[in-house]
């Protein structure tokens, strides 16, 4: 049931409901006795999945201390329901200002900088978030600042070491999901976080979304085509060092993609002038044999457009899964 302004929370009072998910409401609150303010996070479904999930959400924030992420300050219970204290943020999230339009390149660059910085810092302590996206960067002052850890996954060198997720689902949003991520969440490391860091950004250089879609299925095939519009055609005066690192992140395959956001940071803060003119979209493919044998197909496209006729296929089948399951009901 929702709070209502002035109910207590340990030694916290509701001010006003701040906004709401799937299975949790977060409200501005302030400590009786000292007066400061914070956000609270509380569950709105109390199963143990969900319960286990906000815990480890709050485990993992509390862990990481960095300016670019919300802390969790405590974990408290009412009725019964876990829930996290964290900073309060002051400020619209990025999605908020990325629907008034494209933002400045100087603004982007300043904004990027703080969210890699935040996601190096995360990924160099073995996490990653798993649901990037606008609406989890909240802006302060110019700063931002990355919340919602709710499915991040806690990584022991390239090994899972706690992972809830259920081997072939997939967790997050799907306009910023990494294709690996679409076929199975359990599996999916550093790279996928990297995926979701270029689409954020692709979308706040050009006010609009690298891969559109009007439901899911139309997403997940314009992802698997990975044919986006490309990021100078919707914004010229992009630096090459920008585009280069979208390029660089919105890539298919893990494999030739860059592998964790550090690594993004590192291309982004690049001088342009020490940079190869970067191309329009990057071309991970290797290159043909120095002898060609006409009797044989044509191995190295045929088997790409093949993986990607087969992905979208088992997203079309993954989706139809989801519609029966939802309309069956509980």
């Amino acid at each position: 049931m929702p709070l209502s302004p002035g109910e207590h929370v340990g030694p916290y009072e509701v001010i006003q409901p701040l906004g709401s998910g799937g299975h949790a409401v977060v409200y501005r609150v302030r400590h009786r006795k000292t007066g400061t303010d914070h956000a609270l996070k509380l569950l709105t479904h109390s199963s143990a999945e969900i319960r286990m999930r906000l815990l480890r959400e709050g485990r993992t924030q509390k862990a990481l201390a960095h300016p670019n992420l919300v802390a969790v300050t405590e974990i408290v219970e009412h009725k019964k329901s876990p829930g996290l204290i964290m900073e309060y943020v002051r400020g619209p999230n990025l999605a908020q200002l990325i629907a008034g339009g494209p933002l400045p390149v100087q603004q982007v660059d300043s904004l990027v900088r703080g969210i890699l910085a935040g996601m190096a810092h995360a990924h160099s302590h073995g996490v990653i978030h798993r649901d990037l996206k606008p609406t989890n960067i909240l802006i302060e002052d110019g700063v931002p600042r990355i919340c919602d850890f709710g499915i991040a996954k806690l990584l022991h060198g390239d090994n899972i070491e706690v992972s809830k997720t259920r081997t072939g689902s997939a967790l997050g949003t799907p306009a910023y999901m990494a294709p690996e991520q679409i076929r199975d969440a359990h599996r999916v490391d550093r790279r996928a976080d990297v995926y979701s860091l270029g689409a954020v950004v692709y979308e706040m250089l050009t006010g609009q979304p690298a891969y559109p879609g009007e439901d899911l299925l139309e997403v997940f095939a314009a992802i698997a085509a990975g044919d986006y519009v490309p990021l100078r055609q919707r914004a010229p005066g992009t630096p090459a060092r920008m585009v280069r690192a979208v390029n660089q992140s919105l890539v298919f395959n893990p494999d030739n993609r860059v592998h964790t956001a550090g690594m993004l940071l590192e291309i982004w803060t690049a001088a342009d002038h020490e940079m190869t003119p970067a191309p329009i979209m990057l071309v991970t493919q290797p290159p043909p044999a120095t002898t060609v044998d006409n009797t044989s197909p044509p191995p190295i496209a045929a088997r790409t457009i093949g993986n990607r006729e087969i992905f979208v296929a088992l997203v079309a089948i993954f989706v139809i899964t989801m519609l029966i399951a939802f309309a069956a009901g509980p």
